[in-house]
């Protein structure tokens, strides 16, 4: 005689988290709900959970096969042969091409309670999900059932009756043999199922939602969704304009230190132009070449806002490069001074970016012995007109 097990909650097995127990009810076959409280399924007097396991009782299971791969195809099959009828599809994975399919139907009576649950899971789906081939014989409140394991993929369940009263009977009906494992489910070994709800694939839960109270819940949220869309908005909005007011600032911030910067490299062009205008007159000066003609030329030259760029030469003539405002004028200026012999354009005049013409002017200055002969001649004269003033009475 095979041995029958009793089933028992093992202490490996976690208990359900407090908030699944509470959304879970028992529906009986007379439309009485039931929680699990303290061990044990006690009568609730209010419809308080949004998922409810359907009574054996309440419910016909038919079970089919269908030569489909594609699971949303055959589930839009199923949804079409069934219309207009409350019908929850179980659709299995695919073996050897072919997808079994378990059609659960609840009574007309419990239609109405089963619509305005989210999830309906027929309590044949929990004992499969407990994945223990063999017969089982479970004793509800509302009555017993027999349910046959056979693998993983498939399984068998009946109503006990008048018909159906003993385990033997069953499996004769169920297509299984005596030498099966039985196990017997009863009192706190029910606490079991609640576990296996935990097991259940995603498959499992998509098949046995209500679209309808889906939809519902999805309008109850629609006034919330679109609250949360306008509120996005307005932040995105602000949050551009802020963003906007900060960049128009910093892009200010960055005119300014351009500008500036702009200031300083000019000021130190400058700079190195008068360095490099000074080692130039310096080693002028050191070669001996005119130096005092020499600096007299630049000090015209500040004093008319001439700007010298490059000043070279030899003891015979002197290239002179720079900015002015008339370049004919400047060399007109040059030509009247007396340290200057001569002095003429080597290069193209050409105007600048600011408006001033850039010249290249070479020139001679005079000896500096000529220099000093001329006082020397003219102070010579003036003595010897005063000798004749003074001789002449």
């Amino acid at each position: 005689m095979p041995e029958t097990h009793t089933a028992t909650t093992p202490a490996y097995v976690l208990k359900a988290p407090a908030w699944l127990q509470s959304q879970l009810q028992y529906l009986a076959r007379d439309g009485q709900r039931y929680s699990w409280q303290q061990g044990q399924l006690q009568p609730v007097q209010r419809p308080v959970g949004s998922v409810l396991v359907l009574s054996r009782h309440g419910y016909d299971e038919q079970h089919e096969s269908f030569q489909i791969a594609s699971r949303s195809a055959l589930k839009k099959i199923l949804h079409q042969r069934d219309q207009g009828r409350l019908c929850y599809h179980l659709i299995g994975d695919l073996h050897h091409g072919q997808r079994r399919v378990v059609s659960i139907t609840p009574k007309a009576e419990l239609a109405d309670s089963c619509r305005q649950a989210r999830l309906v899971l027929p309590i044949s789906l929990l004992v499969h999900a407990s994945r223990q081939p063999g017969l089982h014989s479970l004793a509800m409140p509302d009555g017993h059932f027999y349910q046959f394991n056979q693998n993983n993929h498939e399984f068998s369940s009946l109503p006990a009756n008048a018909l159906v009263a003993t385990e033997e009977r069953a499996l004769q009906l169920l297509g299984g043999h005596s030498a099966v494992p039985k196990y017997q489910w009863a009192g706190p070994g029910l606490a079991r199922l609640w576990q296996f709800v935990l097991r259940l694939p995603a498959s499992s839960w998509l098949d046995c939602r209500n679209s309808r109270a889906g939809n519902q819940s999805l309008r109850a949220w629609l006034p919330f969704a679109g609250l949360s869309a306008v509120l996005a908005l307005m932040y995105l909005y602000g949050s551009t304009a802020l963003l906007s007011q900060q960049l128009e600032s910093r892009q200010q911030q960055l005119n300014r230190l351009n500008t500036e910067v702009a200031s300083v490299l000019d000021a130190r062009s400058s700079l190195q132009q008068a360095e490099a205008l000074v080692q130039a007159l310096s080693r002028y000066q050191q070669d001996n070449l005119a130096g005092e003609g020499l600096w007299t030329l630049v000090a015209l030259a500040q004093l008319n806002n001439i700007n010298l760029t490059l000043v070279e030469g030899d003891s015979e003539a002197l290239r002179l490069q720079g900015h002015a405002a008339s370049a004919t004028d400047w060399l007109q200026l040059l030509l009247s001074t007396e340290e200057v012999q001569s002095a003429d354009f080597f290069a193209p005049v050409r105007r600048d970016t600011q408006g001033r013409e850039q010249f290249s002017i070479v020139l001679e200055l005079k000896p500096v012995q000529a220099l000093s002969a001329e006082p020397a001649a003219s102070s010579s004269a003036d003595l010897t007109e005063e000798a004749t003033v003074v001789e002449a009475p």
